[in-house]
């Protein structure tokens, strides 16, 4: 059975054989865990600084990699409700979302796609991307602008400048892997894969934007998004997101009343993380 550079198995889909793969650059030291210390600083509810210091970590491999997935699990089990209080706040303002559900649960067939990124790329994804996956699936906040005019919420913006809280599910990156196998194995051009995490905030408008997108392989814990304003390692991209009630975009529009207050309602009693 193929192994990945960690010694662990890599289940394919029935339908594939051989297919090149990237050479992934500069894999990390095996490394070994800390024996449980930093899930147990964060469970004593020392998140962010715990987090700061696996992002100060660099390239993960062997035990650390693990107990750094442990904090990752616990950290998503805390995203996951979060993403669920949050929903049910919109939705009682009528707020749709686009692609018809808030919170997309971890389904058994994205474990195919996992396998799939992880076999064309040579390694395994990212313990923040493998922790979300798994425990959360799926967020989205995008207005379903097909629905009409948004609900109001009492902010004064225009959709264009919320730009919800989205992070894609695993079925989502179907069609991004047809396209990178193309171009790898049809037109012969190597290089990274992107996970597409979301649209960008023109995009979630129904406005000709791009994506935000996460290079793979990569061997961090948590890496950075790469897209327009985002520029921020995934974690904090979520902490972000909840901070501003779902709508990261208001961060960049400054501290009006009409922000505050709904701030002030829509993330009340959200669990840090």
């Amino acid at each position: 059975m193929e192994k990945d550079l960690f010694g662990n198995p890599v289940v394919l889909p029935p339908y594939h054989f051989e297919q090149p793969r990237f050479v992934p650059p500069n894999p990390p030291v095996l490394r070994h865990s800390l024996d449980g210390a930093l899930l147990a600083r964060y469970q004593r509810g020392d998140h962010a600084a715990v987090w700061r210091d696996i992002q100060a970590l660099g390239p993960l491999g062997g035990d650390l990699r693990e107990e750094v997935l442990a904090v990752a699990r616990s950290t998503m089990q805390r995203v996951a409700r979060n993403v669920d209080m949050l929903a049910e706040r919109l939705a009682a303002r009528g707020w749709q979302p686009l692609f018809g559900a808030f919170h997309p649960l971890p389904q058994a067939e994205d474990a195919k796609v996992i396998a799939e990124i992880e076999h064309m790329t040579g390694a395994r994804i990212p313990v923040v991307l493998e922790a979300f996956w798994g425990v959360v699936g799926g967020a989205c906040f995008i207005w379903d602008y097909n629905a009409g005019p948004m609900p109001e919420l009492g902010l004064g913006v225009d959709l264009v400048d919320l730009d919800p809280l989205s992070f894609a599910e695993p079925e989502a990156m179907e069609m991004s892997l047809e396209q990178w196998k193309y171009r790898n194995e049809d037109q012969g051009v190597g290089g990274p894969y992107y996970v597409h995490i979301a649209p960008d905030r023109l995009t979630k408008a129904s406005i000709s934007g791009c994506e935000y997108l996460v290079e793979l392989p990569v061997w961090h814990a948590d890496p950075v998004i790469e897209g327009d304003t985002c520029g921020l390692a995934l974690t904090d991209y979520l902490r972000d997101a909840f901070a501003w009630g779902g709508f990261p975009g208001l961060g960049r529009i400054g501290a009006a009343p009409e922000i505050a207050l709904y701030v002030k309602e829509f993330a009340a009693g959200l669990e840090p993380f």
